[in-house]
């Protein structure tokens, strides 16, 4: 029986909610989210959602290695190859998850990890570095006090297959962010 609900009318009500609520979910995971007017029985389709990805790298071969890697976890890769880059970027667009080597030439990660602070950012980051594993663990902290959200760091070269699945972990969890805005 449906929690709470006594009458014919409150069951179809709560089954009417529920599949809704289906529908929508299996229209994010498809990547179109749809409104319905009820009232007129019109349909508006709204913009694909697709995964939006920032990697920051300075080494070609990487950027291109990260690029494929994004593409094939259904996110549309910006790249950058500097901090100067990422920065004017940042400031203009919204991502859902950010890639960070530490070493950028002659600046560091640590340059990107304050001005995400700077702009509130809660967009995860994953840090993919072949710096030593102390300096990763400092950027990690820095990170952990800044109150940015950190997910697992990858040394280079990079395990592709663990890389792919945090990438898709993070991609599920957007568009569920975005579906509870889109339901809103």
């Amino acid at each position: 029986m449906v929690p709470g609900a006594s009458g014919s009318f409150a069951r179809a009500r709560w089954e009417f909610r529920r599949s809704t609520g289906r529908n929508l979910y299996l229209a994010a995971i498809r990547g179109v989210y749809e409104r319905r007017d009820f009232r007129s029985g019109n349909r508006q389709r709204g913009t694909t959602m697709s995964n939006q990805l920032l990697v920051i790298e300075d080494a070609e071969v990487h950027l291109s290695i990260l690029r494929k890697i994004a593409a094939q976890c259904g996110y549309e890769a910006t790249c950058v190859s500097s901090v100067e880059a990422a920065a004017e970027v940042l400031r203009e667009r919204t991502f859902d998850c950010i890639t960070l080597d530490l070493s950028l030439g002659d600046r560091c990660g640590a340059d990107v990890l304050l001005l995400l602070n700077e702009l509130k950012s809660r967009t995860p980051v994953i840090f993919i570095s072949g710096a030593e594993d102390g300096t990763r663990e400092e950027h990690v902290r820095l990170a952990t006090v800044l109150g940015l959200v950190v997910y697992p760091q990858f040394q280079k070269p990079v395990d592709l297959p663990a890389l792919r699945e945090t990438l898709k972990q993070i991609a599920t969890l957007a568009d569920c962010e975005r579906l509870v805005a889109a339901v809103r």
